[in-house]
This record gives C-alpha cells, structure tokens and sequence, in this order.
C-alpha cells in the first residue's frame, strides 16, 4: 500500500514539474487586434499584426560567430509601443528581423488603447 501512495505521489509532482515547465518554456506574446506575436516571430508579422512602433531605438550591431573566424552582424532595434492607459508599455526586440525578447515596461501608457484595434 506503502509504495502505491508512494508512486501516486511521485506521479503527481511529475505532472505538476511538466506543467510549469511547459509554460516557463513558452515565449513572451503581444496582442494586437485580437491576434498574438510571438518571441521568435518576425518583424515584417510583427509590424502586420501590431502596426508601426510609437519608436524605435537602434541598439547597435550583434556580433555572432559562425565558425571559425566567421561572423554574422545582426542589427538590434526595440521597437515601443503604448499600448493605452489600461495597459503596460511593451518593449520588443527585435535582432536580425527575428523578435528575440518582448517584455512589459513598469508604467502604464497613455491615450487610448491602440493595440487592441
């Protein structure tokens, strides 16, 4: 009986390990319109979905080895967008024309709320 409970309980902190896992896997998503972009997304989706940036600021130039003595450059940009007064301003960068980090800024934006248009 013992090693019933035993397995059960095992079992459960297993299923319970695979869930959390799961959702701490998945990317950072904006909604617009009713429609999500993803990390891992591209700008050309993301710019579709979302609309043009309220900004953008250059981050400069990432520097990726490739092989030996081999490197890609890829461009790295954050696009903002205020999301209105009842939601977070929205960071997204993007390297490479591949959204790499989307995250929530710390205040609240202004005006109306455009990214659910």
């Amino acid at each position: 009986m013992n090693r019933l409970i035993v397995k059960i309980w095992c079992l459960l902190i297993y299923i319970v390990v695979l869930v959390f896992a799961d959702i701490s896997l998945a990317g950072q998503c904006i909604r617009c319109g009713g429609n999500l972009v993803c990390e891992g997304d591209s700008e050309s989706e993301l710019m579709e979905v979302c609309g043009k940036p309220d900004y953008v600021e250059d981050k400069g130039i990432l520097k990726i080895p490739v092989g030996y003595k081999s490197y890609a450059y890829k461009p790295v940009r954050v696009f903002y967008y205020n999301c209105g007064s009842d939601r977070l301003v929205q960071f997204v960068t993007i390297t490479g024309g591949t959204i790499t980090e989307i995250r929530s800024g710390k205040k609240y934006g202004s005006g109306v709320p455009r990214c659910n248009e």
